[in-house]
């Protein structure tokens, strides 16, 4: 069942933040932080993903990012199921870009871990059984790093790898794209949008 789990997530990253092509946006990055646009806590609204719903938040402070996707069965986001973590290092708010008559930022990190909680009984046995991220010794509430690791269909970057990304920016309202070890994407995603909190 974790497995149909992890493919709704799955397709609910790429179905939101789109796809990017190869470029040499990396080697153009400009390094001027200001990280002072974006600090700060970002949550979205409870969002529904199938039978699952999801709140999303991002926390920057300093040059320190950390992307939390909390997953709750049911309506409402009230029963807590999973929650992955994803922290970057070294993060840089670099040059302004712009959207039709909006504007944007590139953002520039280093990921230092990628984590994943059960938060349930019933979810913790199911991880176990299926050796979720090659573990077979999952805790209730307890993370493990699994960068690096196969979880599913996914691989996920192994730490300290750079990665790149860009942001829209309006007022108190703030739409992302997904990471790129490669290049930074074309587009955010419209569909998820973080509040200032």
């Amino acid at each position: 069942m974790k497995k149909i789990y992890f493919a709704i997530l799955f397709s609910l990253i790429l179905l939101f933040f789109g796809c990017s092509k190869e470029d040499d946006k990396k080697t153009n990055f400009v390094r001027t932080p200001d990280n002072t646009v974006l600090e700060g806590t970002w949550k979205t609204s409870c969002i529904t993903s199938g039978a699952f719903t999801i709140i999303m938040s991002i926390e920057i402070t300093g040059t320190t990012g950390v992307y939390t996707q909390e997953w709750h069965s049911g309506s409402g986001c009230s029963t807590d199921v999973w929650t992955t973590e994803d922290t970057y290092t070294s993060y840089t708010v670099g040059k302004k870009i712009y959207f039709d008559d909006e504007s944007g930022y590139e953002i520039y990190a280093v990921l230092d871990s990628y984590t994943d909680v059960p938060l349930t009984s019933a979810m913790t046995t199911e991880y176990n059984d299926i050796t979720w991220c090659g573990y077979d010794d999952w805790v209730i509430n307890t993370k493990k790093d699994v960068s690096g690791k196969t979880c599913g269909a996914t691989t996920f970057d192994n730490k300290s790898v750079e990665v790149y990304s860009i942001s829209k920016l309006v007022g108190t309202s703030l739409n992302i794209s997904s990471w790129f070890a490669t290049n930074i994407a074309d587009t955010v995603s419209t569909t998820i949008t973080y509040t200032k909190q």
